[in-house]
């Protein structure tokens, strides 16, 4: 607080004349403000067009206008912050035209945003609670006895496996194999009934999920990580050992079980949009989850 803002000067370089001579005004003056406070005037006065004011007013809002307006040393930039006094060019007159979205609209555009973060937060979400279904109604605990061990297997293996690696493997290890998968899975219904290459992508992303990584990836690293959280042992060596042999000792139950869920399963999850592939495989997980927990929890 208080130091000048020169360093601000060269945002403002390229602007048009006005925007300059506001910028140098707010750039030679001593600033007694935070630096908060300052940005927003320069980040308006190196707007080298009106329009672009009106949108950077529009995006800070009312609040910030009228604060920098009545904090700004100097008359060039003041009169550069304050919004338009009439003509629809002022922010509030933009603001007010474009209300804000609302709670649901925002948690609704989240997993479009933000994929891969959706992805880990509802695995996580979706085996623990699935354990925890499988423990209290299927098993019949009371939840004072719930084996909150067992659950901790389940949010370990969701977070990092579920969550984050099926996603390197399902969305950018299968983008590399099938560099127009993402066209197929974002296109319309209609477009992907004549694409005859793009359903041979689905089928072949399907044999390589169902047949080769989840029972040659997926259950072993299940095994192993129930190991490293309930084994009781500290060698990482001991942990896959035991992981593997309880592993191939249920292979013959758990192998066909999971490619009679997951291959038609996986016919519809590679053929929806792509941000929506992990989302809709975990509402079919749930219901695996606790089969699997109560089989093997």
């Amino acid at each position: 607080a208080g130091a000048p803002l020169a360093r601000f000067a060269p945002a403002a370089a390229a602007a048009s004349h006005g925007a300059r001579r506001a910028a140098g005004a707010l750039a030679s003056a001593p600033w007694s403000v935070s630096r908060s406070k300052a940005q927003p005037c320069v980040g308006w006065a190196a707007s080298s067009t009106a329009a672009g004011a009106r949108s950077a007013r529009a995006r800070l809002g009312p609040s910030k206008q009228q604060r920098c307006a009545q904090t700004a040393p100097a008359a060039a930039v003041r009169s550069f912050c304050k919004p338009a006094a009439s003509g629809g060019s002022s922010s509030s007159s933009v603001a007010s035209s474009s209300p804000s979205p609302g709670l649901l609209a925002a948690v609704l555009a989240f997993p479009k945003a933000q994929p891969y973060a959706t992805n880990i937060i509802v695995a996580t979400v979706k085996t623990a609670a699935a354990d925890l279904m499988a423990q209290t109604l299927v098993e019949g605990k009371p939840l004072a006895e719930v084996d909150w061990k067992r659950n901790l297997v389940f949010v370990v293996f969701g977070a990092g496996y579920l969550g984050a690696f099926q996603w390197l493997i399902q969305v950018n290890f299968f983008a590399k194999l099938f560099p127009n998968m993402a066209a197929f899975a974002n296109a319309s219904w209609a477009t992907k009934m004549g694409d005859r290459q793009g359903q041979l992508n689905v089928l072949y992303q399907c044999f390589l999920d169902a047949f080769i990584h989840l029972p040659l990836v997926y259950l072993p690293t299940f095994y192993v990580v129930k190991e490293m959280v309930l084994g009781g042992k500290a060698n990482p060596a001991e942990w896959a050992a035991d992981g593997v042999n309880k592993y191939l000792t249920n292979w013959w139950v758990d192998v066909p079980q999971l490619i009679y869920v997951w291959t038609p399963t996986d016919l519809v999850c590679f053929s929806v949009p792509l941000y929506l592939r992990m989302p809709l495989r975990h509402v079919v997980s749930f219901a695996w989850t606790v089969y699997l927990s109560f089989l093997r929890g």
